[in-house]
C-alpha cells in the first residue's frame, strides 16, 4: 500500500530554521550542516532534527520530540524519537535502547534497527509518494477528448509528477547552494547581466551538443565519453535552473526586506520557479517551450561562467573623452 510522506514540508521546515552556523539550536528544533552533533544523556530537542551531511549521535535517555530527517548524513541513535525517522541518501544505526514512535522511511539510504523498537511502519522506496495530500480525485476528472488527445499520461500521473519534480529540484537546490554558494551566485549574476548572450549560447549548445553525442556514439569507442557528456549536460542544466531560482529567492526576500541564509534563499526561490515553470509545462503542446527557454538561459549562464568558477565580466561604460577644440595655431604664433 502506498504511503503518503510529508517530506517536502519537513525539508522546508528544516531549511526555515537556518541562520548560518554549522549547528544551530532553536526552540522548534535543530538543523545540523556538516561536522558532528551530539545529544547527551538527559537532553531533549523540542522539535524536529534535520541532519544534512553530518554525523549525529543520540545517547541513551535522550529525546527528539519530533521527526528526524537525514539527508546524506549518518545517525547513531540510542534514545527516543517521538516522530518519524526519514533517511534520504544517509544511514541510521539504532541501538537496542532506541525507540521510534513513528515510521521509518528510507529513500536510497541504509537503516539498521539492531533490536530497536519501531512502533510505526517500515517504508522503503517504491512504497512512498512525496505528495502530502491525496491525488486520487484526479482520476475521475473528465476533459474534452480534443484537449488530451496528445497526452499519453493520465492527468493524475502528470499532476503527481509535477509536485515530485518540483520537490526534487528544491532538494537539489539545497545541496547545490550548501556546497557551492559562490558559484551559484555567479551563474545567477550572468543570467541577470547577460540574458541574451546566455540564452543564445544555451540554445546553440542544445543544437550542437546532440550532434556531437551522435558522432561519439557512432564511433563506438567513444560511447563511455558520450555518457559522461550527457551527465555533464544534465548537471549544467539543473545547475542553471537552481541559479535562476536562487536569484528569484534573493528578489523575494529583498522585497520583504529580510536577510536570510543563502540556503533558504535558494530553496524558496527554486521551489517557486519549479512550481511556476512545471505548472506551465502541464499546458499541452506549448507548455514545454517555457521550460525549455528557462533551462536554455540557465545553461548558457553556466557555460559563460564555466560552472560558476569565473565571475561575469560586466561591460563598464568607457570614459567620455572630450573633444579639444582646435586652436588657431597660426594666429597664436604670430601673437
Amino acid at each position: 500500500m502506498k504511503k503518503t510522506l510529508h517530506i517536502l514540508p519537513l525539508l522546508l521546515l528544516a531549511v526555515l530554521l537556518l541562520s548560518g552556523c554549522a549547528v544551530d539550536t532553536y526552540d522548534e528544533g535543530n538543523v545540523v550542516f556538516g561536522g558532528a552533533y551530539y545529544l547527551e544523556r538527559g537532553e531533549r530537542v523540542d522539535g524536529d532534527l534535520a541532519i544534512f551531511g553530518a554525523a549525529a549521535e543520540l545517547e541513551e535517555e535522550t529525546t527528539v520530540a519530533g521527526d528526524v530527517f537525514i539527508l546524506g548524513g549518518n545517525l547513531v541513535g540510542a534514545g527516543t524519537i517521538e516522530g518519524d525517522l526519514v533517511i534520504l541518501g544517509g544511514n541510521a544505526d539504532l541501538r537496542p535502547s532506541a525507540i521510534v514512535t513513528g515510521d521509518v522511511v528510507t529513500i536510497g539510504g541504509g537503516f539498521n534497527p539492531n533490536g530497536a523498537r519501531v512502533e510505526g511502519d517500515r517504508v522503503v522506496g517504491d512504497d512512498i509518494t512525496v505528495i502530502p495530500f491525496d491525488m486520487d480525485w484526479l482520476s475521475g476528472v473528465q476533459f474534452p477528448s480534443n484537449v488530451l488527445d496528445n497526452l499519453r499520461l493520465p492527468v493524475q500521473t502528470r499532476v503527481e509528477s509535477y509536485f515530485v519534480n518540483s520537490f526534487l529540484l528544491t532538494v537539489v537546490a539545497v545541496l547545490v547552494v550548501l556546497f557551492a554558494p559562490l558559484a551559484t551566485d555567479r551563474i545567477a549574476q550572468a543570467v541577470i547581466s547577460k540574458p541574451a548572450q546566455a540564452g543564445g549560447l544555451g540554445l546553440l549548445t542544445t543544437i550542437v551538443y546532440p550532434l556531437m553525442l551522435v558522432i561519439m556514439v557512432v564511433t563506438i569507442c567513444l560511447i563511455p565519453f558520450a555518457l559522461l557528456a550527457v551527465l555533464l549536460l544534465v548537471f549544467a542544466w539543473v545547475f542553471g535552473m537552481v541559479a535562476i531560482g536562487f536569484e528569484i529567492g534573493k528578489r523575494i526576500f529583498n522585497a520583504l526586506d529580510q536577510e536570510v541564509h543563502p540556503i533558504l534563499t535558494g530553496a524558496l526561490g527554486t521551489l517557486v520557479l519549479a512550481l511556476v515553470v512545471n505548472g506551465i509545462g502541464l499546458v499541452p503542446c506549448v507548455g514545454w517551450l517555457v521550460q525549455y527557454f528557462v533551462g536554455v538561459v540557465g545553461l548558457g549562464a553556466v557555460i559563460i561562467t564555466r560552472f560558476g568558477t569565473q565571475p561575469t565580466q560586466l561591460v563598464e561604460a568607457l570614459p567620455v573623452i572630450e573633444e579639444i577644440p582646435p586652436t588657431d595655431g597660426g594666429e597664436g604664433e604670430n601673437a
